[in-house]
C-alpha cells in the first residue's frame, strides 16, 4: 500500500495560563471577537440588556471592533481592540466567556477562554461550539433568552468547577505540546 498515513491532527495553541494563573475571577463575563450581527452579536446584547436588569452585578465585557461597537446599553462596556496580553488577562478574569454564533468553523477564542481556566455559554445552533461544550462539560449552551439567562447564571455559579474542566479540554486537546506530539509521531510513522 503507497497511500501516506494520514490523520486530522488538529491546533495547537501555546499556553499563555502561567502569566496569568494568580489573577481573580471578577464580576463580569465576556465576548471577543467581530461585533458583528453576523456573529450573533445584536442578540447577544438584546440578550444581556435583559439579564442585566435582574442581575445588576454581573457586566458584559465587548473585546474586538465591528458595526455593533457604538451601541449603548446599561451593563455593557467596549473595551475596543486591545493587546494579546490585555485579552488574555480579560479571559482570565471573567467568569464566563459567551460565545453567540451561529457559525463557528473551529472556535479559537473559546478554546483560548479554555486555556484561561474560563468556562462558556455557547449558542446551541453552532454544531462545532455545542461539540466543543458537549465533549469538554465545560459549560453550557442557549438556544433562547430563558436558556440564555437560566445557562449563564449555571455558568457563573459553577464557574471554578467549569473552569478547571476547559483548561483540561485544551490541555488534553489543543494545547502546543499535544500538537507537536502528534505531528511528530505522524512523521515518524511515515
Amino acid at each position: 500500500n503507497l497511500e501516506p498515513k494520514s490523520e486530522v491532527i488538529g491546533f495547537g495553541l501555546d499556553d499563555k495560563f502561567e502569566n496569568y494563573k494568580d489573577l481573580e475571577k471578577k464580576d463580569f463575563v465576556i465576548y471577543a471577537g467581530r461585533l458583528e450581527e453576523s456573529k450573533g452579536v445584536k442578540e447577544l446584547i438584546e440578550y444581556f440588556k435583559k439579564f442585566y436588569k435582574k442581575n445588576k452585578k454581573i457586566k458584559l465585557y465587548f473585546i474586538g471592533d465591528g458595526s455593533l461597537k457604538n451601541v449603548k446599553a446599561e451593563g455593557i462596556i467596549y473595551k475596543g481592540f486591545v493587546s494579546e496580553e490585555e485579552k488574555y488577562k480579560l479571559l482570565r478574569e471573567a467568569k464566563v466567556f459567551i460565545h453567540p454564533s451561529n457559525f463557528e468553523s473551529l472556535g479559537i477564542v473559546l478554546l483560548e477562554a479554555f486555556m484561561m481556566e474560563t468556562p462558556a455559554l455557547v449558542n446551541g445552533n453552532s454544531e462545532v461550539l455545542k461539540e466543543h461544550i458537549k465533549i469538554s462539560s465545560a459549560g453550557y449552551t442557549f438556544k433562547d433568552y430563558e436558556e440564555f439567562e437560566k445557562n449563564l447564571k449555571k455558568t457563573i455559579a459553577q464557574a471554578d468547577k467549569l473552569g478547571i474542566l476547559g483548561r483540561k479540554y485544551y490541555l488534553e486537546n489543543y494545547s502546543l505540546s499535544i500538537f507537536k506530539e502528534k505531528l511528530k509521531r505522524l512523521i515518524l510513522e511515515n
